[in-house]
């Protein structure tokens, strides 16, 4: 009697499976799940963490003692919405971006990990699996690939963001620009994001809204790698070195590692931005470009110079990234 040939699975990564008594909605909405889980966190860390932003953008561009002046000053001159002064832009763009980001990197690192390391070994004949399986037993090797998948998340979804974030630099420093520029702060003191927008172009042509897009492509870009990196890399030690599997406080630790480590990388490239973005429209400017910049901060203040504003980046980081993971995989979770 002729034998019956059973074919074998290779392996290959998925995020396939079978589910019963699924909701219509969820089923439905499942194939955006990255998309959603990472748009509903950029709207609660928008939300969170926007003063501290504004403060952020104080400090670089001014000179203040500390984070408790630069409040103070801010609050007394110009009142609590001083704090909130340009959200609307950052709101789009933070919410676009993560959902962007997150959805690319994801793509990216799965398809690379497929193309990289699974695929070229289909003759291990072994079941399907996940990405978090697979790089739970290989994760020095899909570290690269992380990195890799988080630079081009990260480089992508800035593109479409670059005039919303000259945008917001112009709102949270009306008040400076102004007082630099002699220009009367009454003419602006009610000027929207959307009005804004609409004058730069009015005055210098569409072109104007992207002045120093390179120097935010390499922060974002650079940045989301170390960024996914560090977030993978702390969720994997906590995960399978100290045997917290599952638990919330894994995310909330990973990623708030991840975005106060990443800052660290990328803050200089950010104050450089947001010197140029200030100037971007003056008559007399300080800086020719990025390089300038970077040259005359270190020759005033050192490398210490790079990283006038930290504080508030620290201070909000660490609480702002753990909650945006964390509702990042409790939203994934509810997909599952």
């Amino acid at each position: 009697m002729a034998q019956r040939q059973v074919s074998l699975p290779t392996t290959k990564l998925t995020d396939k499976k079978e589910y019963q008594y699924d909701n219509p909605i969820i089923s439905a909405v499942r194939p955006y799940k990255t998309t959603v889980a990472a748009g509903a966190s950029g709207i609660l860390g928008t939300f969170v963490g926007y003063p501290f932003d504004c403060l952020k953008t104080r400090m670089q561009t001014s000179d203040f003692p500390s984070m408790n002046v630069c409040a103070k000053v801010m609050f007394q001159e110009e009142g609590m919405g001083a704090f909130y002064r340009g959200i609307i832009s950052p709101l789009i763009s933070t919410t676009c971006l993560k959902a962007l980001t997150f959805t690319v990197y994801d793509t990216a690192k799965r398809n690379l990990v497929n193309r990289l390391y699974i695929l070229p070994e289909e003759h291990r004949l072994q079941q399907k699996i996940t990405f978090e399986e697979y790089s739970s037993k290989h994760f020095l090797s899909t570290l690269p690939v992380i990195f890799v998948a988080g630079v081009l998340g990260g480089t992508i979804s800035s593109i479409p963001c670059i005039p919303l974030e000259l945008v917001k630099v112009q709102m949270q420093l009306q008040r400076v620009i102004a007082i630099s520029s002699g220009l009367a702060t009454n003419n602006l003191a009610h000027e929207t994001t959307v009005g804004c927008a609409r004058r730069i172009v009015r005055d210098y042509g569409v072109s104007a809204l992207y002045r120093g897009a390179s120097l935010q492509l390499l922060r974002d870009g650079v940045g989301m790698g170390f960024y996914f990196g560090f977030y993978e890399g702390f969720k994997y030690l906590s995960t399978n070195q100290l045997g917290f599997s599952g638990s919330p406080l894994v995310y909330m630790f990973a990623g708030g590692c991840s975005g106060t480590m990443s800052w660290f990388v990328g803050f200089p490239v950010d104050l450089v931005k947001s010197r140029i973005q200030k100037e971007a429209f003056m008559s007399q400017r300080q800086y020719v470009n990025g390089m300038d910049c970077f040259r005359k901060v270190i020759a005033q203040s050192g490398i210490r110079g790079l990283y006038s504003g930290m504080v508030p980046t620290l201070v909000r980081a660490f609480p702002i990234h753990s909650i945006n993971f964390l509702v990042y995989e409790s939203v994934l979770k509810i997909f599952n």
